[in-house]
């Protein structure tokens, strides 16, 4: 019974203590919140903490002999994505000395600069296709490439149409860039950073892939995929001494893109999730949002659900699966599960979601895949 009378004097005790710790956290909590709202000298002092930890030099450690790194800058689609916050397609790779930048789509440029990506050493763009949210970014990114000291050209390769359309970024762009060099002097920012030099992409009737980058180990290969009614669409496969990165652009399930990921250390894949993308175009259907509804049956047809992306990883024997601009948006973790469920029963593990800030670093001579996180 004594023993009984203890333990329960024990326990209130330790109730007690819990109690007084949790009243002073909560009594510190609202201190704090008291003097960020009233007391300058402590908002200072945060400002000028802030300032320590946001402000920094670009990230000097991607790429050069050792690595081939990927940074994810954009996997979404034109969808919204207000949870997650996927922008639309942008992907990062680091090689040797050299920065390459796949799509642009909008948002690509603060995205880079949040994650502090040397935009300066931007090389080349790859257009995988002329749809806008492939590469509507592309303004803002040349615009923070020179800001940030890029003092040539910005390259830009692509299919057919890629003429025009970084000719009429040029032109949108003219105005501003003189009252820049106008306000801040030529010295500091030097006119030939804002132009661009562009190579079209082409392929002959008998030509299904060409190399369009080679410098010694380093060599990047565009590919034919299937985005009709879109006509050159392109992937990319980038192969780097021992180490390589397919990307499928978009298209159909395609052999072009089994065959261009074999033994691929990273298959980054489109993916669209039929049965989701349906209920979607049911419920604009329901809600009398006809043309809405039209969009969600016509993009059926030409992409890959995550089911066919996994059975494309599985045929190359690629070794990490990475779904990228992903349709529908995915709000939580249960829609995510759904998204996967079909693509899970044929590849329980070496598949995963791209998010935005995701790092994927690929060390030259070992078979090895580290993940990052360039999220703030």
């Amino acid at each position: 019974m004594e023993n009984q009378k203890s333990g329960i004097s024990i326990g209130k005790r330790k109730s007690g203590f819990l109690l007084f710790i949790t009243s002073l956290l909560v009594l510190l909590f609202f201190i704090l919140i008291f003097l960020s709202r009233n007391n300058h000298q402590f908002q200072d002092r945060i400002f000028k903490a802030a300032l320590k930890q946001r402000v920094q030099l670009p990230r000097a450690d991607l790429g050069g002999e050792k690595n081939l790194d990927i940074v994810f800058c954009g996997s979404g689609s034109p969808f919204p994505d207000p949870i997650n916050k996927r922008g639309q397609p942008c992907l990062a790779v680091f090689a040797k000395n050299h920065f390459f930048l796949f799509d642009a789509g909008s948002n690509s440029a603060v995205k880079l600069a949040i994650y502090r990506l040397p935009l300066q050493k931007l090389s080349q763009v790859f257009f995988t296709h002329l749809h806008s949210d492939h590469f509507s970014g592309l303004g803002e990114v040349r615009l923070l490439t020179w800001l940030q000291g890029k003092k040539s050209a910005l390259k830009v390769l692509g299919p057919n149409g890629t003429k025009r359309t970084v000719e009429a970024y040029k032109e949108a762009y003219f105005i501003d860039s003189t009252f820049r060099i106008a306000h801040h002097g030529a010295d500091f920012l030097n006119p030939s950073g804002t132009t661009y030099q562009t190579q079209e992409i082409q392929f002959s009737k008998e030509e299904k892939s060409k190399i369009v980058f080679e410098d010694g180990p380093l060599k990047i290969t565009a590919f034919l995929v299937d985005h009709s009614p879109i006509t050159h669409a392109f992937g990319y496969r980038v192969d780097f001494g021992d180490r390589s990165l397919t990307i499928s652009g978009d298209s159909i399930k395609h052999p072009n893109i089994i065959k261009f990921s074999k033994n691929a250390d990273v298959l980054v894949h489109e993916a669209l999730n039929p049965m989701m993308v349906k209920g979607l175009e049911k419920r604009f259907n329901e809600i009398g949002n006809k043309l809405a509804a039209k969009l969600m049956g016509d993009i059926l047809d030409y992409h890959t659900s995550p089911l066919e992306a996994a059975e494309t990883a599985n045929e190359a024997k690629a070794e990490l699966l990475v779904l990228t601009h992903i349709v529908p948006p995915l709000p939580n973790a249960l829609v995510e599960r759904i998204f996967l469920r079909k693509a899970s029963k044929i590849r329980k593990k070496d598949t995963i979601l791209a998010f935005d800030g995701l790092h994927l670093r690929l060390p030259l001579g070992k078979k090895i895949i580290l993940k990052g996180d360039f999220r703030p």
